[in-house]
């Protein structure tokens, strides 16, 4: 199931971004960038760039809450060093996707203390969010507040969404 959840993913960033594997710490790095471009009376009033990055590790067994904390510091010391600034506004996303190699349960409200969201030069460039998601052998867990980039690799990789 790991496999072809993987082979889906290296597929889409790779067709529509990059994918590198590995990437430092971690198994592997997938990023893409969408564009919304803000318009009134048909003029170009700013540009929204969204770059999503996806980093990956394997565990060989169900994390615990001590080792979700070091992951989590380790993928907000990471996305500071690929956080860049373009001209306009931005919204930068990073996920730690975390692959067991056997299934457990967890829960999205165990995941709510591994999001973090941060503006940058008050707000006036955009905001970064980081936040952990597990792949617990059935189904993508996040939380709360990135349902939508648990919905996203729900609908890249074929799997099903918490």
């Amino acid at each position: 199931m790991l496999s072809s959840l993987l082979s889906n993913l290296k597929a889409f960033f790779s067709a529509y971004g990059s994918w590198k594997e590995p990437f430092g710490n971690f198994s592997f790095l997938g990023s893409v960038v969408q564009k919304t471009v803000h318009t009134t009376f048909f003029m170009k009033d700013y540009e929204l760039v969204n770059p999503f990055y996806l980093l990956g590790v394997y565990a060989d067994s169900p994390p615990v809450k001590g080792e979700l904390r070091r992951l989590f510091n380790l993928l907000k010391v990471e996305s500071r060093k690929l956080l860049t600034l373009p001209p306009d506004h931005y919204i930068s996303t990073f996920a730690l996707l975390i692959l067991p190699r056997q299934e457990f349960d967890i829960s999205p409200e165990e995941l709510e203390e591994f999001y973090l969201r941060e503006s940058l030069w008050l707000g006036f460039k955009g905001f970064y969010r980081c936040g952990l998601i597990v792949f617990n052998g059935r189904e993508f867990v996040a939380p709360r507040k990135l349902a939508d980039v648990s919905a996203f690799l729900k609908g890249v990789s074929g799997e099903t969404v918490t």
